[in-house]
């Protein structure tokens, strides 16, 4: 395999906190495996790294100056002033530790974790951890959470039975939403500006906007030492986290600047004063943004997007030279364009998150705001996964999961003649279920692919993942299989010529099904080859090739044989296209190209 480096140099700034201790002040950028520790008044960055490279979701400042931050199974603690960084691995499970931050009025730091909604405790001193009261037990996120100045923890919880919580300085939990009220969303906590802490039971995003203005007047209550006061609006003083999602910043001792605008993937900081503004460029080194996936457009070019950040690339294979256009081109989505399709030479893209459809004209230049231009946004496929463009020339279809709290997803149909779209719930094919893999037959029906995963923190429903045959156009259920009952996530469904069907799972099982009798004519247990990443089912011609993280398995839609060629130099962590004789991969944020040979026009 050839490593054709990396295809987006760029990082994403996962939330940030201003430290201040005496006169000094400092602003801290989390990022992925590594902290940047900037002084704007000298323009001086300091870059440290993690023990282990993982995604922080939260950080905090504390009072003295402290800052921390979670990162997979490490608690992370930076002395922004010395420059010092220690790692706590506080559990053994393998839950993402630090989720949700506050700081106590002891200075203990309280860390929240996630799927499990565990709550862990840690002495500034010692870094002694205990673990306390388990906030929910059938929720997965705890991102907002604050102690009062009586030593009282308030937390909202999500995503699929919203609730907020209390623990007392004795360790008692108590929760707060009546059971019949526990919709979905997330319970909202915040401190506040004037020292109080504000609550409310109905957030509908897990990380909203944060404003005075998010529901009615009467749902807001100021919470301390057990007990809950409904404030006004009017009344809630802002939060000491100004921002939404991973642009949070959070400041609970005032600086003697202000950050205006912070943009780590363009390197720059801007801060206000009494100085006037001041620009500072942030100098670090990065490992570049994962890739998502991407597909052939024309003869030679790879088009896809990265992921945290997103950013829309394009890739010469002859020149071997690569395009990243700015930002702000996905910028309804946010996360990454997870699935393509072309219909009459467009391309569309389904966007994460929140389920968006863009259409690009690769004869067009691109322009922000109108090439790739905004269609649409469909909740329901909230994390889109699967998409094809249907051979009538008319219709793209695209899928995938539901909204946070939601068991199942949905299909849509977009007709582009008029950019009208239909939504096919999951409970019209399969219940609780979401479509993850897609494919058209020769009498163009659909083949979907269903998983039983729950990525928005709902609790799973089904146990096995489901084949689904729909005619169309009508769309209506020709047949449903359970090929493997142990399988809960179908990455690929292949029609071939004669009327089957190949599968492939997630996980690596391949199953040659014969819809008409329901019989598995074949099983072969590729698990050991890894996952099938997104974008990892390739077909070309009357073959189709399933990328693994360590495989290549060709199967031929035409005499249903098997050709395994070993990746030694992945893994592969997202597919993928071919151009001619050569296979191109994305290993992390690294492209990469594998020369198999080129494909026959007819399976031997």
């Amino acid at each position: 395999m050839d490593d054709l480096g990396v295809l987006v140099d760029v990082a994403e700034a996962r939330t940030a906190a201003v430290c201040v201790r005496g006169e000094l002040a400092r602003l801290v950028i989390a990022a992925r495996g590594w902290v940047l520790v900037v002084d704007p008044l000298t323009g001086t960055c300091d870059q440290l790294h993690f023990e282990d490279d993982d995604y922080p979701y939260t950080c905090m400042a504390t009072r003295s100056g402290m800052f921390w931050t979670g990162a997979g199974d490490q608690l992370i603690r930076v002395d922004p002033f010395t420059a010092t960084l220690t790692t706590l691995r506080p559990l053994p499970e393998e839950d993402i530790v630090g989720f949700g931050l506050a700081e106590g009025p002891d200075g203990r730091i309280w860390a929240t974790t996630h799927p499990h909604c565990r709550l862990i405790m840690v002495d500034p001193d010692t870094l002694a951890t205990e673990e306390g009261p388990r906030l929910s037990d059938t929720e997965s996120y705890v991102a907002h959470l604050a102690v009062d100045d009586d030593g009282w923890l308030w937390a909202g919880v999500g995503t699929e039975h919203r609730d907020l919580v209390m623990v007392s300085p004795q360790g008692e939990l108590t929760s707060l939403v009546p059971a019949q009220d526990r919709a979905v969303g997330t319970g909202w906590v915040h401190r506040g500006i004037d020292g109080e802490i504000y609550a409310h039971a109905e957030a509908t995003e897990l990380h909203p906007q944060v404003s005075n203005n998010l529901v009615t007047a009467s749902s807001w209550q100021r919470c301390r030492a057990g007990q809950r006061t409904p404030v006004p609006a009017s009344e809630v003083a802002p939060s000491v986290t100004a921002g939404r999602g991973f642009g949070r910043i959070h400041t609970p001792v005032p600086a003697p600047w202000q950050v205006e605008r912070l943009a780590l993937p363009d390197h720059e900081l801007v801060v206000s004063g009494p100085f006037g503004e001041r620009v500072v460029r942030l100098d670090y080194r990065s490992a570049g943004a994962s890739l998502s996936p991407f597909v052939r457009v024309g003869e030679t070019d790879l088009v896809g997007t990265s992921n945290h950040p997103l950013r829309f690339h394009r890739y010469d294979t002859t020149a071997e030279q690569g395009t990243v256009h700015p930002s702000g081109h996905f910028s309804e989505a946010g996360g990454n364009v997870a699935a393509w399709a072309e219909q009459c030479g467009q391309w569309y893209g389904a966007a994460y998150l929140g389920g968006h459809l863009y259409r690009w004209d690769p004869h067009a230049p691109v322009e922000l705001g109108s090439n790739p231009s905004h269609l649409s946004v469909v909740p329901e496929a909230a994390r889109p996964r699967c998409a094809v463009g249907h051979p009538d020339g008319s219709h793209v279809i695209w899928g995938g999961y539901g909204d946070y709290g939601q068991a199942g997803g949905a299909l849509v149909v977009h007709r582009v003649s008029d950019d009208q779209s239909s939504v096919l719930s999951h409970q019209a094919f399969a219940p609780a279920q979401s479509p993850i893999a897609l494919a058209v037959d020769g009498d163009g029906d659909l083949w979907v692919g269903t998983c039983v995963e729950t990525p928005g923190g709902a609790q799973s429903v089904a146990t096995s993942g489901a084949v689904v045959h729909l005619a169309w156009p009508e769309l209506t259920v020709r047949n449903t299989w359970t090929p493997l009952p142990q399988v809960r996530s179908w990455a690929a469904v292949c029609p071939a010529a004669d009327g089957t069907v190949h599968l492939v799972s997630r996980d690596g099982w391949h199953v040659h099904l014969d819809p008409a009798t329901g019989e598995n004519l074949r099983v072969d247990d590729w698990t050991g080859d890894g996952t099938v990443p997104y974008g990892g089912v390739i077909t070309t011609g009357h073959w189709v090739e399933i990328v693994q993280a360590t495989a290549i398995n060709r199967i031929g839609l035409g005499d249903h044989s098997i050709v395994r060629t070993p990746v030694t130099d992945g893994p592969i962590t997202v597919g993928g296209a071919r151009i001619g004789a050569d296979l191109y991969v994305g290993c992390g944020s690294h492209l990469a190209r594998m020369t198999t040979g080129p494909l026959e026009e007819e399976s031997p």
